[in-house]
């Protein structure tokens, strides 16, 4: 391609939501069709700042930053193939097989609940209920959510927790590669049937400015994603707020099976 065809790609540092890695594959795998070029900013803001300001083609973001900043002068122009939605508990055994009263950190309130419904008798806290209870003098307040998740993969291993939850992406962007157990959509699994994620993780969007030309960029799209991520997207919208953090919703687009 011309340099008059080269499209930038703006992108913030990972964060553990699996855009970036996502971004970064995908310009790998196109480098022969299309001219991309990866600009890295330090805050999505600033991203969608200069995008508006032409400064560049497209932003790479998260369903759920869009959902954050969403803007009327901007259009979703294509959705790559979705990641895996689900997510891990980091931990020696399956959650099936845990001790009794294990201890297991889960900040988010909708895999808290699921992991109860699967076993009640596990004792299930956040990170800053367990910050709390052991007067820790470490600086939390400074540190971001993977240092947090590095640092209760080392409690884990020193043997102060039996185990914590995180999103899969997150688990996949550290340096750590402890053992990991699926939590949700097994089918062939009736106890991990307890945990749907929650709404609108493992989608990767592209951003640009309304009128631009679409059909640039047509091989990234993956129809099956944007199918998915409008029905999940309007279904979300359709729950109260006050309920949202406690309501999962995955949709999947499933290929008819072959017949013999």
């Amino acid at each position: 391609m011309s340099n008059e065809e080269r499209l930038t790609i703006l992108t913030t540092p990972s964060n553990g939501d699996g855009v970036r890695i996502h971004i970064e594959k995908m310009v790998e795998q196109r480098s022969k069709q299309l001219d991309l070029r990866l600009k890295q900013l330090p805050h999505i803001e600033t991203a969608i700042e200069q995008l508006k300001q032409a400064n560049a083609d497209l932003v790479a973001m998260s369903a759920i930053d869009w959902k954050k900043h969403n803007d009327q002068d901007l259009i979703i122009s294509a959705i790559l193939p979705r990641r895996e939605p689900t997510w891990v508990l980091i931990s020696d055994d399956k959650p099936e097989y845990l001790r009794s009263r294990a201890l297991i950190i889960c900040n988010h309130p909708l895999i808290k609940r699921q992991l109860c419904r699967l076993r009640s008798d596990l004792e299930i806290i956040s990170s800053d209920e367990f910050i709390s209870n052991n007067n820790f003098e470490k600086p939390f307040e400074e540190m971001d959510e993977r240092e947090i998740i590095s640092w209760l993969e080392e409690c884990r291993q020193n043997e102060l927790i039996d185990g914590f939850i995180t999103t899969r992406s997150l688990h996949s962007s550290l340096k750590f590669k402890s053992r990991r157990h699926t939590l949700g959509l097994q089918r062939d699994n009736p106890e991990r049937t307890h945990f749907i994620p929650p709404p609108l993780h493992g989608f990767t969007l592209l951003v640009a400015r309304k009128g631009f030309p679409v059909s640039q960029i047509e091989t990234m799209n993956d129809e099956a994603s944007i199918i998915c991520h409008r029905i999940e997207s309007n279904l979300f919208d359709s729950l109260p707020p006050s309920i949202r953090p406690i309501v999962g919703i995955f949709v999947e687009q499933r290929k008819i099976s072959t017949i013999i």
